[in-house]
């Protein structure tokens, strides 16, 4: 136990000193920088996932758009069997409103390519769920986003509610008056 006593003991001597400092300056240097290098690449990756998307070259558009539409058309038919299943007569009825506004009017499905090759499709009739995901880095596969953007505005609702329940505006942009 006299090696453990001499650790307790001894005081900090100048190398140890200067050590911790070089390992302080390295951490704090260091960290920022790869933080940024990470975040280079990232963008870099995403960059090239852009360039790359096969959504940009217009021979892929018109398969795209007729994959959507198959999708929408299954999820469609699904969504009618399980009402027929249920004898649920009024959100047949409903459904088959809003999808023949919804053809009328052209607004079926709105694509709309973000930066990093997804494309959010807005469903006019209330298809399972109002946004889909393309994801168009080689699979054409569909992504359901309902339950992301159901989470992110239940997010935004809480944060809107915790600042309104402190004082806050809840997002207004007013101040708030004073009580009494």
């Amino acid at each position: 136990m006299a090696g453990q006593d001499r650790w307790e003991r001894a005081v900090l001597s100048g190398q140890s000193a200067i050590a911790t400092a070089l390992i302080c300056i390295v951490v704090l240097v260091t960290l920022p920088l790869l933080k940024m290098l990470v975040r280079l690449g990232a963008l870099v990756g995403l960059a090239s996932l852009y360039i790359n998307n096969p959504c940009r070259e217009p021979s892929t558009h018109h398969k795209a758009w007729e994959m959507l539409l198959a999708e929408r058309r299954r999820r469609i038919g699904e969504r009618n069997a399980k009402d027929v299943s249920n004898l649920n007569v009024i959100s047949l009825i409903k459904n088959a409103v809003n999808d023949t506004t919804g053809l009328i009017s052209g607004q079926r499905v709105m694509c709309d390519f973000v930066f990093f090759s997804f494309a959010y499709i807005d469903s006019e009739s209330g298809v399972d769920a109002e946004y889909f995901a393309l994801g168009a880095m080689g699979s054409w596969r569909i992504v359901e986003m309902a339950v992301l953007r159901r989470l992110a505005s239940s997010f935004a609702m809480g944060l809107d509610g915790m600042a309104s329940g402190i004082g806050g505006d809840g997002g207004t942009g007013s101040r708030a008056e004073p009580q009494g």
